[in-house]
């Protein structure tokens, strides 16, 4: 069910483990976007502006900022196609760190969303420049 909510495709096979055959049950879990649907996501999102921004967003961040940022870029399960913080929320933060990131209050989610906003208000400024 996790990886259903996630996205994700899930393969079990019963009686199999990386370490010892027959000892347990291996589950698989894959992305379900291809990688051509994620080259495609890529240039306008929220992960590739992390990446190329690193050094200026944890320079003036504070210590949970610069874990988020961080945490973001290392994360593999991080959506390339969010839009919005509420997104972001529903789709990730809800399901892969709820007790850090998801209630509003939470220092960690103030931190989080501090660098999701300064991405949306620079993509709005660049497609106005653009225009």
């Amino acid at each position: 069910m996790l990886a259903e909510r996630a996205g994700w495709e899930c393969a079990e096979l019963a009686n199999w483990t990386l370490y010892a055959a027959r000892a347990k049950t291996l589950i698989l879990f894959r992305c379900s976007i291809t990688h051509a649907e994620m080259l495609s996501m890529w240039p306008t999102s929220f992960k590739r502006w992390l990446n190329e921004n690193r050094s200026r967003l944890v320079k003036g961040a504070n210590s949970a900022g610069r874990h988020v940022v961080n945490d973001a870029i290392a994360c593999q399960h991080l959506p390339l196609d969010v839009e919005s913080w509420d997104e972001l929320r529903e789709r990730y933060l809800k399901e892969f760190a709820p007790g850090m990131y998801f209630s509003e209050n939470e220092p960690m989610a103030r931190a989080f969303r501090k660098p999701l906003e300064k991405w949306a208000n620079e993509r709005t400024a660049s497609a106005e420049a653009e225009y």
